[in-house]
């Protein structure tokens, strides 16, 4: 799901809470990112919601291990096409 200025947090939460697992996974980990930001970004001055908190700081601290992760998921475990050669035995 792409979040824009028209989705809720509610969106943006379920969309956090379908890609937790994104370790090792370029696409749950783009779409987690994408979330954290629109909840970075989109976050009230203050939050209460029935006990439920978010930390922004620890937020801020995934942020920068999925931004890591993401730059990098597309260049590694993948190697460039070779020609290939014919071996004759």
């Amino acid at each position: 799901m792409a979040l824009d200025s028209t989705s809720t947090l509610t969106d943006a939460l379920n969309q956090y809470n379908d890609n937790l697992s994104w370790e090792g996974n370029s696409t749950k980990a783009k779409n987690c990112l994408e979330a954290i930001r629109w909840l970075l970004v989109n976050r009230p001055r203050i939050t209460s919601d029935a006990g439920t908190t978010l930390n922004y700081q620890s937020m801020e601290q995934e942020k920068k291990r999925l931004e890591a992760f993401v730059s990098t998921a597309g260049t590694t475990g993948r190697s460039a096409f070779t020609r290939g050669v014919a071996h004759l035995d």
